[in-house]
């Protein structure tokens, strides 16, 4: 019985997961009903919903999901002074105005901290909306206290603290590669997750790695990620230290829910290969 209780445990932690994980990118889409954000955000954690904010801003779209707007002239500075108040605005740039970032910040604040497999039988299924049209200008600026960012420490903290919201930066570039390799690994996980392994996952980072990431080419459909996983996986079999690497069953089996046959995913890559092969050899990422 123990053991049974055990396995049904981990169905409904899998199930929450992947429930929150559609949630998220339905979410990044543009026509989101106040209806369906205030009761789907609920099963989300502040980590996921924060990945939402963040991905939605990296394809210039107002962090606030209701909203349909665009993001237009986005500062450069971290700080902002207002009537003698220094505001930090590093996550006040991802929305379009004062009011969605105070409304966003206003749903996070009521998301649960405890696991999303819990949140069936608590009895709630709705967060209630900021019922106020006053803005906020970012997160105020304790100058007594404060201590300026190490340059030491900036570097160790890209993904944990986006300070660096510079859409042509460096930086900028290497929160994309992050945010795709988070998806890439979730989605390998759901599809397979006996290849979830640390060999294999690297050597995806390093193909992440030569990726020319945009605001337009990040957002993608669950299916679409899905299927580049699995092209990904073809091609890990081609690579030298992984040849006893294979496929397994499962990922034939979903790619039939997608309509898709493993053979055209091969034939897919082996284009691709053959293209980049007869291209002359450039020293920047293609």
């Amino acid at each position: 019985q123990e053991r049974d209780k055990v396995l049904i445990d981990s169905r409904k932690k899998l199930l929450a997961e992947k429930r929150a994980h559609a949630i998220v990118e339905k979410l990044l889409e543009n026509d989101i009903s106040e209806d369906f954000f205030l009761k789907s955000v609920y099963y989300l954690s502040v980590e996921k919903y924060a990945d939402v904010v963040e991905e939605r801003s990296i394809s210039k779209q107002c962090g606030y999901a209701v909203c349909r707007n665009k993001l237009e002239n986005i500062p450069r500075q971290q700080f902002k002074i207002s009537r003698n108040v220094v505001y930090d605005i590093t996550e006040r740039k991802k929305f379009c105005s004062n009011i969605c970032y105070k409304r966003s910040k206003f749903i996070e604040e009521q998301i649960p901290t405890y696991p999303l497999w819990l949140r069936e039988t608590d009895g709630k299924t709705r967060i209630s909306p900021l019922q106020s049209d006053t803005g906020l200008q970012g997160e105020k600026v304790d100058l007594l206290n404060f201590k300026p960012a190490k340059k030491e420490e900036k570097e160790t903290s890209d993904f944990t603290q986006p300070t660096v919201p510079n859409v042509d930066s460096k930086n900028q570039i290497v929160i994309r590669r992050q945010i795709l390799l988070k998806k890439i690994s979730s989605s390998l996980n759901n599809i397979a997750p006996v290849l979830h392994n640390p060999s294999i996952v690297q050597d995806i980072r390093g193909l992440i790695g030569t990726f020319n990431l945009t605001s337009t080419n990040l957002v993608l459909k669950s299916n679409q990620l899905s299927v580049i996983v699995v092209m990904v996986l073809d091609l890990l079999q081609r690579v030298e230290h992984h040849s006893n690497f294979t496929v397994p069953e499962s990922v034939g089996e979903f790619l039939k829910t997608v309509n898709i046959e493993i053979t055209d995913i091969q034939s897919a890559v082996a284009h691709v290969i053959e293209k980049l092969i007869s291209k002359p050899l450039c020293s920047s990422p293609v």
